[in-house]
């Protein structure tokens, strides 16, 4: 985990084209994002894309700026298990980057900043100890988009393997419909060892959707660097979908290989109040594109699907999970409910129009949505952007702290009772 400790003033990073710029040591310069060391934009190719059009998200040999981390990633990558020092060098400001918790802080590590003569702001950090599973590792920045995260990349060996992996989300399509996922890499080397790596994908990764009957979905595509020889099997995984495996592949020093996955998302479960006031629980088997056959939900005709999401204290919107979305038919009669633990939900109602409902209390306001569906219609992307109620969301719920009082009141009658015995004794 060797770190060049050469002069921050050495060319590229005083040539910053923008306010800020952070150049991580180790690190090597993106020729399309000047001042800066390789990023998330430099692998998912965002300059290159405004710049020159190139094919948006990267790939090597289509997009000039993801090109570089396949040509130059092993002049910075690190070992993995490894011990040393990173250096984030800032021009225009200063920083307090987040180091991941994968990176190991020893007795020995040490936190040191300081400002140059030439004004340069300087972060190390030494005596870190390196992730032991290979991959990128991004540094979050207060402040930044997330395409301005520096970059490293750690290896398992000197002269690495890489995958390319493409996911499809079953029956999943849309911009509205985007998913985040990791997906594993799980080896065996030559010598019997055993090998991690590991990559992230989100909307960032999106390359399009598969139409061809049978294999409709979105398509993710997402690399894993640093990988020694050895026999693997890939393990994608999302929030509500079934985690999917490929088979067992070989791999060769330095080679390059791909695999593709597809991760289903299981029917879920709607329970229907009729008008009837009897309570049926109905299984919806749903698609998310009206190019296919109408959704089967036993005579239920009528889909909706979207997402609930939440804002941070940090202002990132995210998915609000165990978040509850009840539809209920105009005139009532009908209320038809949905849950999931990613933030997601679907609901299956018969024709006609219904307010619908997004919920999650305590601690968040409703938000209510008139929808009108037409008979075998398929609504898509009706999300949910819950605000803060600033009611407190209790830890225990109140019979839980009731009966803890009385525990509580119960113990110390004992031990004033045992007390005055002894006493009496």
């Amino acid at each position: 985990m060797a770190v060049n400790m050469g002069s921050s003033a050495d060319g590229e990073l005083w040539e910053c084209s923008c306010g800020m710029c952070v150049f991580l040591r180790p690190g090597v310069s993106d020729s399309y994002k000047k001042g800066w060391s390789h990023t998330l934009d430099t692998l998912w190719g965002t300059q290159a894309r405004d710049q020159s059009g190139d094919p948006f998200p990267g790939q090597p040999g289509t997009n000039g700026q993801t090109s570089q981390v396949f040509n130059s990633y092993l002049d910075y990558a690190i070992l993995a298990g490894s011990i040393g020092d990173l250096q984030f060098d800032v021009l225009g400001g200063s920083i307090n980057p987040v180091i991941p918790l994968e990176f190991g802080w020893l007795p020995s590590t040490r936190q040191a900043a300081w400002t140059d003569v030439q004004g340069v702001y300087h972060i190390r950090f030494s005596n870190l100890r390196a992730p032991d599973v290979a991959g990128v590792y991004f540094f979050k920045i207060s402040g930044f988009k997330a395409g301005n995260y520096p970059i490293i990349i750690v290896k398992d060996e000197l002269n690495p393997a890489w995958v390319e992996t493409t996911v499809r989300t079953q029956n999943v399509v849309g911009t509205g419909a985007f998913v985040h996922g990791l997906v594993t890499a799980i080896g065996t080397t030559p010598e019997g060892r055993s090998v991690t790596g590991k990559a992230y994908w989100d909307f960032n990764n999106f390359v399009g959707t598969s139409t061809t009957p049978g294999e409709v979905g979105n398509l993710y595509r997402t690399y894993i660097f640093g990988l020694p020889a050895g026999d693997y099997e890939l393990r994608a995984e999302a929030a509500g979908f079934s985690a999917a495996m490929s088979k067992q592949f070989p791999l060769d020093a330095g080679q390059s290989y791909h695999v593709d996955l597809v991760v289903f998302r299981p029917p879920p479960v709607v329970s229907q109040t009729s008008t009837t006031s009897s309570t049926t629980t109905i299984t919806c088997t749903f698609v998310t594109t009206i190019s296919l056959a109408p959704p089967s939900c036993e005579g239920i005709i009528s889909n909706i699907h979207g997402t609930v999401y939440w804002y941070d204290m940090y202002g990132n919107l995210r998915r609000l999970p165990w978040a509850l979305v009840t539809a209920t038919s105009v005139g009532g009669g009908i209320t038809a409910t949905s849950s999931t633990t990613d933030g997601t939900y679907a609901l299956c109602v018969p024709p006609g129009t219904y307010n619908v409902t997004a919920s999650s209390d305590p601690g968040f306001i409703p938000q209510s949505k008139m929808v009108t569906f037409s008979p075998g219609s398929i609504v898509t992307g009706v999300s949910y952007e819950l605000q803060p109620s600033g009611v407190p969301i209790p830890e225990y719920p109140a019979p839980f702290i009731s009966a803890l009082l009385i525990i509580t009141i119960l113990a110390a009658t004992i031990m004033i009772r045992r007390r005055r015995l002894g006493e009496v004794e």
